[in-house]
């Protein structure tokens, strides 16, 4: 869990901070990205949670992150 808004330059912080969820997440072909979650119940997440990947607003911009495999949008 991020408690502490992210140093900036070079990162872009919602404001106010709200706390969010970092993964490394690994996908097909021995990639693994660290990214953001979201929809997630943080006192739940277990390695290996299937999840999806969404674009999300951040900081004013577009980017990626996963959400739990099979939630809406």
């Amino acid at each position: 869990m991020q408690r502490f808004p992210p140093k900036s330059p070079p990162w872009a912080a919602e404001e106010p901070f709200r706390p969010f969820a970092l993964a490394y997440v690994e996908l097909p072909g021995a990639v693994i990205v660290e990214s953001r979650l979201i929809g997630f119940d943080f006192g739940a997440l277990k390695v290996g949670a299937p999840c999806r990947l969404v674009l999300e607003p951040f900081g004013g911009r577009l980017t990626f992150a996963f959400a739990p495999l099979g939630e809406p949008e």
